[in-house]
């Protein structure tokens, strides 16, 4: 049997075509390098290849074996996770139904809607999952451009509260500038694949992919998000200089992108200052008052109310079971949605919160182990910038519903009642899910990374 024939008869009991290819690779080059070291020994040509291949033992056995190793892979514990959260995040919506209507929970608007959208995000992970997420290598780019395009439109058209530019409707579903700025996080993660080996030099392109989503954000007066994904941005930035992405030194990289991160935002900043299209007092008023109990202002002093309001149930709750406090959670504003954590707590006591926040938790942390086990640079990239959404999602709702900082526009991953976050969170863990499921098939570099090592 020539190596043709028997790499023909290894793939053909593999099930997993995606497969097949790596490991036809990979058991060629183990067979060219055996017989090369039997040539080296003083083997004809032809007698060291016969040799090297049955060396290889039987076809069909080893076959069975590869097909074992190399199939599509699914996290069956986070998919049961995913799973029981959405079924609790629709059973913690159904209590404040009730409770703010006063009537059967089953009519009203808000909880069908939360329902729908659970159903869809759910539906829309499990599409996710079957997709190739490597589709991204190639089309990154264009994906990348695509959710700014919309966020262009959406933070310039969108519907205006407060000064601030919250979504665009399409249909039932509103299309807001959490959900684009959320997902642009991991997609940057192909943006800076795919400038990968290009020296110093790629580092102005990859800073204007991450100031257009500043500015833009910047633009529809989300300050505190637009500082959060401008960071997580250098995050993944950091992350691609030490892997070694552009073959440049890492302290010196690192220095170089850390300093055109934090100077030319500052500098474009001082520019505006300078020319008078910059409202420097309201953005600094929004800073100093971003850490502080008391806020001034009708529009801070409505945010102080608020948070005033969220402690006084917080102080009612109990360690399990409802709250008994004067204040009721429906009256307070963002109930289902920014204080979705006060709820819960008002709801079921602040044990469910602590449980709850934990469940999360640990799905941050598999996401980030998923991402840092990777084969291929690509997945480890988009898995670490999903990782990241997750975890400051977590810690943003925590640190608004708690106090810790005055209320801003957030959501918690798979519970807050806003159809663009949920959405978000389901195809953020079915690009999670669709990384693992290809862990032990897609190769080790992807053939564009061979051509870059090149």
């Amino acid at each position: 049997m020539n190596k043709s024939e028997y790499l023909d008869t290894v793939v053909g009991q593999m099930r997993c075509s995606k497969a097949r290819e790596f490991v036809r690779q990979e058991l060629e080059e183990h067979i060219l390098d055996q017989q090369e070291a039997y040539i080296r020994e003083g083997m004809p040509e032809d007698t060291a290849m016969e040799k090297a291949v049955l060396d290889m033992g039987d076809p069909v056995e080893t076959g069975i074996s590869m097909d074992r190793l190399h199939r599509p892979k699914m996290s069956w514990e986070t998919l049961l996770l995913v799973g029981i959260v959405s079924l609790f995040s629709i059973a913690l919506q159904w209590v404040l139904a009730e409770n703010g209507s006063g009537s059967s929970a089953l009519s009203d608007s808000a909880l069908q809607q939360h329902i729908v959208y659970i159903v869809l995000g759910y539906v829309l992970m499990l599409l996710t999952y079957r997709l190739d997420y490597s589709v991204l290598a190639e089309y990154g780019i264009w994906v990348a451009a695509a959710i700014l395009i919309l966020l262009a439109v959406d933070c310039t058209f969108g519907l205006s509260v407060n000064g601030s530019t919250m979504y665009i409707s399409i249909g039932f579903f509103h299309l807001s500038a959490g959900f684009l700025s959320w997902l642009y996080i991991p997609v940057f993660g192909a943006v800076l694949y795919h400038y990968r080996g290009q020296g110093f030099e790629c580092f102005w392109k990859i800073l204007f992919w991450a100031m257009i989503p500043f500015g833009l954000i910047f633009k529809g007066t989300y300050l505190s998000r637009a500082i959060l994904v401008y960071i997580s941005l250098g995050l993944l930035m950091a992350a691609a200089i030490w892997k070694d992405w552009f073959h440049v030194p890492r302290k010196r990289g690192l220095l170089l992108a850390g300093s055109a991160f934090l100077l030319i935002p500052a500098g474009i900043a001082a520019v505006m200052v300078a020319i008078g299209n910059l409202p420097v007092g309201y953005y600094l008023t929004k800073l100093k008052n971003f850490f502080s109990p008391s806020a001034t202002g009708a529009y801070h002093e409505a945010y102080s109310y608020t948070m005033g309001m969220a402690r006084q149930i917080l102080k009612s709750c109990r360690l399990i079971g409802s709250g008994n406090g004067s204040v009721s959670v429906t009256d307070l504003a963002g109930y289902n949605g920014e204080y979705i954590l006060v709820s819960l707590a008002s709801a079921f006591g602040l044990l469910s919160v602590v449980l709850v926040v934990l469940l999360l938790t640990f799905l941050a942390v598999k996401t980030f182990q998923i991402a840092l086990h990777q084969k291929n640079q690509l997945g480890m990239i988009l898995g670490l910038g999903c990782g990241i959404v997750l975890l400051l999602q977590i810690l943003t709702s925590l640190s608004v519903d708690f106090g810790l900082t005055v209320a801003f526009n957030t959501a918690f991953p798979f519970l807050s009642s806003d159809g663009g976050n949920l959405i978000c969170s389901y195809l953020l863990l079915g690009l999670v899910l669709s990384i693992y499921r290809y862990e032990d098939i897609l190769l080790k570099r992807l053939p564009d990374e061979v051509k870059v090592l090149e």
